[in-house]
C-alpha cells in the first residue's frame, strides 16, 4: 500500500481528527507502506511546523523500525510526474501527488492511504482508478 503526507503527518500527531482513522488503517495495513521522496518531504515540513523535532523523530521513525519504505523514482518516472502535473493542472496536481501515481503505476499497487480528495480525479496510465484508504 502507498502512503501520502496526510496520513503521515496525522500519524505523528494525535491531535489531529483523522489521528484515530489513520491509526486504525495502520493496524490493519501489511507493512511496509511505500511513500515517496516528495511525500515524506511534504510530511517532515509539515510536522516539523507542527511539533518541531519531536514530531520529526516520530516521522523518521517510522523509517528506521521498518514501518515505511520509500519508492526512488526514476529519470523515467520523474518524466511521467511532469506529464502528470502538466495532465492535471486544473486540479492542480502536486509533485508529491503525481509521484504517487507514477508509483503506483510502476509498482502496480492500486491502493492509497489518503485524506487527499484529489486521488478521487487522477487516473493510472492504464486508465483505472485507486482504491482510498480510510474509506470516507
Amino acid at each position: 500500500m502507498l502512503i501520502d503526507a496526510g496520513p503521515l503527518v496525522s500519524l505523528c500527531d494525535r491531535r489531529q481528527p483523522t489521528h484515530a482513522a489513520c491509526q486504525t488503517v495502520l493496524e490493519s495495513a501489511r507493512v511496509p507502506l511505500t511513500t515517496t521522496w516528495p511525500c515524506f518531504t511534504e510530511a517532515m515540513y509539515l510536522v516539523g511546523k507542527l511539533g518541531g523535532i519531536a514530531m520529526q523523530e516520530h516521522l523518521w521513525a517510522l523509517l528506521q523500525r521498518g514501518i515505511l519504505i520509500l519508492h526512488v523514482h526514476t529519470d523515467i518516472e520523474t518524466m511521467a510526474m511532469a506529464a502528470l502535473m502538466t495532465r492535471y493542472q486544473n486540479v492542480p496536481m502536486d509533485l508529491a501527488d503525481a509521484s504517487l501515481m507514477v508509483a503506483a503505476d510502476t509498482l502496480n499497487d492500486r491502493t492509497v492511504f489518503t485524506l487527499d480528495s484529489d486521488f478521487r480525479i487522477y487516473r493510472l496510465a492504464d486508465g483505472g482508478t485507486l482504491t482510498l484508504l480510510p474509506q470516507s
